[in-house]
């Protein structure tokens, strides 16, 4: 897969504007008692760079079900008036399970949702953690179910999702997404979402000690016990003080092995969208 690549400039910006929503949602957090803390990539980058990875373009913090309603609950009055949180909650076009929070007047839209009637800005994903069942392999088969439901919501906004791979496999892989994607616009919205949400949601009123984000298939590499969540510590960002995973090194360690080891630099990828505007 081809990868576009920033100009120094434009992406010291997008990450400067991501730190100014970070920011944001950390008030209104704290403001609210709403539990978060910061995640996967961005979670790395903290640790092993006090900030952003150099060449990443976005920032991951999650909240659980719990704390991410409460949020859901504040956000139109509580965030700054730039910014918006956007989800399939709020918006049945918004085309995936994973909730935002963007900033106003700008856009940030990969080839995958250049076609979608919604548009995405510049972001910070807020990856939403539920329980799952302390069995191995009964969690998995729940993170695949909502993985799936997931990836059909997107197949449904998306004629062409960007599938990594090239050469005859992708051109086979399209042909199939776009029959698939017609296929799926026969299939109410609102089912899909609501499947999603009731297999997410399946151990809600009786909790386990196992959660996950359900809308990424990292099967184990993510998961964790409430008590290596919980209660979060601080960390440095920037600048900016950040809540991290009680036991964050162990989550590292789980997703990424030895993950002080810098990566060759082939690998050092980020997002860089097919439309970008920072409304400015």
């Amino acid at each position: 897969m081809q990868y576009k690549q920033y100009d120094p400039e434009t992406l010291k910006r997008v990450q400067e504007m991501q730190l100014e929503i970070l920011k944001d949602i950390i008030r209104v957090c704290e403001l609210h008692d709403i539990r978060w803390f910061i995640a996967y990539g961005s979670l790395l980058g903290t640790v092993r760079h006090q900030g952003p990875i150099p060449w990443d373009d976005d920032i991951d913090i999650c909240m659980t079900r719990e704390d991410f309603e409460k949020f859901s609950a504040v956000a139109d009055e509580a965030l700054d008036s730039q910014y918006e949180l956007v989800s399939m909650a709020r918006n049945l076009d918004y085309p995936m399970s994973l909730p935002k929070v963007q900033k106003k007047g700008t856009r940030f839209i990969d080839r995958t949702f250049i076609d979608a009637k919604f548009r995405m800005g510049v972001f910070v994903d807020i990856f939403v953690y539920d329980y799952v069942s302390d069995d191995g392999d009964e969690a998995r088969k729940q993170a695949k179910k909502c993985n799936l439901l997931d990836k059909l919501m997107i197949l449904q906004i998306s004629k062409f999702p960007n599938q990594g791979r090239e050469g005859l496999l992708a051109k086979l892989l399209t042909a199939v997404y776009l029959v698939a994607h017609y296929v799926l616009l026969l299939v109410p919205r609102k089912w899909l979402y609501s499947a999603y949400k009731k297999e997410a949601q399946k151990y809600r009123s009786a909790p386990t000690k196992t959660m996950i984000c359900l809308d990424e298939l990292l099967g184990d590499r993510t998961k964790a016990t409430v008590d290596e969540l919980f209660p979060t510590v601080p960390l440095n960002y920037s600048g900016v003080t950040v809540q991290a995973p009680k036991e964050y090194d162990r989550l590292l360690t789980r997703q990424f092995g030895d993950y002080m080891q810098l990566p060759p630099v082939e690998k050092r990828v980020n997002h860089c969208p097919d439309i970008l505007d920072l409304g400015e």
